[in-house]
């Protein structure tokens, strides 16, 4: 009886151990997501010599935003989203072609990203409402046709770029690189290569974790679930079919569920979100072809 019941101890001892060193990782986990280190985000960079306006926002929360507004000699206007880990300055690229192009440009640091306020990243939970400011201010200068704007996202700012034509309107054009189809499978696809654990059941508890923490739902970021009712707004989603941090498989069924025009350029090789790195000139005319069709009075009416 004695060695039956040393025995039991011993492997409850041994399951509360492994339970504490799972819930550890999952605490590190959630921390190491929503903390992230910044300026790894390899993106080339072409366009320092632009003119910025610094621009200073406040989201509904209260959270100062960080911007810059680059003038064009068009009124049609492109907000500039970056990505995970990224700031406005990675950016700049995008914002040069379509400088060149003629455009107004818009490029934002979301919270906890670059000079903007904030220490923590909602992975798209309060950034949306970043989101949401940055449209706003664009509708109320007098120099931009408020109607008619585009918005060009990589990774989360693809996502948050797909959401924000849900949610306004206004915004007739998005071009989506490298976008998840929502954050429980951003997490999933990478919670294994930055933990070393298996995403059953640590991935779960780390978003349940997040949703607690942050006052989010992780549910009302995706992308997927809302893209049907796009309605007149075109989109090009850009992925890369060898991406190994968010599948091609998310941008194929977002691609599937979009309403209204929309567009899917599927690229052979290049790492995520970095397509421009890899095909300059073709990614520089396919996208600002699409804006000039979309963003112009013919493209916004259907003809």
């Amino acid at each position: 009886m004695n060695v039956v019941l040393w025995l039991a101890l011993g492997a409850g001892l041994l399951l509360f151990v492994l339970f504490a060193i799972g819930l550890g990782m999952t605490l590190w986990a959630y921390r190491a997501a929503t903390h992230p280190s910044h300026g790894v985000f390899d993106a080339p960079r072409l366009g320092d010599g632009l003119p910025r306006e610094p621009v200073s926002l406040t989201s509904r929360d209260g959270t100062r935003l960080s911007a810059w507004f680059i003038p064009g000699t068009r009124r049609q206007a492109v907000l500039l989203l970056h990505g995970y880990t990224a700031c406005k300055d990675d950016m700049l690229s995008h914002a040069a072609f379509l400088h060149e192009a003629g455009y107004s440009l818009f490029l934002l640091d979301l919270r906890a990203c670059g000079e903007s306020a904030g220490s923590v990243v909602t992975l798209g939970g309060h950034e949306r409402d970043d989101v949401r400011a940055a449209l706003t201010y664009l509708q109320s200068r007098k120099d931009i046709d408020a109607d008619g704007l585009g918005v060009l996202g990589l990774s989360l700012g693809a996502a948050l770029a797909l959401l924000a034509a849900c949610d306004s309107p206004a915004v007739r054009a998005v071009v989506a690189e490298s976008a998840f189809r929502s954050v429980r499978s951003a997490i999933r696809q990478n919670f294994r290569r930055f933990t070393h654990l298996p995403s059953f059941p640590w991935a779960e508890l780390t978003m349940r974790l997040a949703e607690w923490r942050q006052h989010v739902s992780v549910h009302l970021v995706a992308p997927e679930l809302e893209v049907g009712r796009l309605g007149r707004c075109a989109v090009l989603l850009i992925h890369a079919a060898d991406d190994r941090v968010i599948s091609i498989r998310d941008s194929q069924a977002i691609f599937a569920r979009a309403g209204g025009p929309k567009a899917f350029w599927r690229i052979p090789s290049a790492p995520h979100a970095l397509a421009y790195n890899c095909l300059r000139e073709e990614y520089a005319a396919r996208v600002v072809a699409f804006f000039d069709r979309w963003l112009t009075d013919g493209g916004r009416t259907g003809a």
